[in-house]
Formats: C-alpha cells, structure tokens, sequence
C-alpha cells in the first residue's frame, strides 16, 4: 500500500471575468515584470477584443482587463 500526501494543501476560489468574448485557451504569466501572475485569455466572437489581460494584483485575484 501506497499512502501519498500532500504537505502543502492548496485550495481554489471561483471568479468570474468579463471577457467581451469566448475564451479559447487561457495562459498565465508574469506578462508586466511586476513579479505577479497575470492571466492572458484569447477572445474568438469578440466585437472588440481580440485578447483580454488581467494583470495579477499580488493577492491572488486579478485587476480589470486590459483588452488589445
């Protein structure tokens, strides 16, 4: 018998982001050099926006989208 655990427990929050648009794939980076993850979603439908970045705000959670 194989017992594994896990010493660092993670666990996850839902929120929800306005896109303009239907996300295709998602890609998290630290796209400004600011140290923190950002999340950079590709837009397919979109009237206006073709990809829409929410830089990370150090806490876990994501600032307005900057859309390009």
């Amino acid at each position: 018998m194989i017992s594994i655990s896990n010493p660092f427990p993670l666990s996850f929050t839902t929120a929800d982001l306005p896109l303009g648009g239907k996300a295709i794939a998602s890609v998290l980076g630290d796209f400004n050099g600011d140290g923190n993850l950002d999340l950079g979603v590709p837009l397919q439908n979109a009237l206006s926006k073709n990809l829409a970045v929410f830089l990370g705000n150090g806490n876990g959670g994501f600032l307005d989208d900057v859309s390009f």
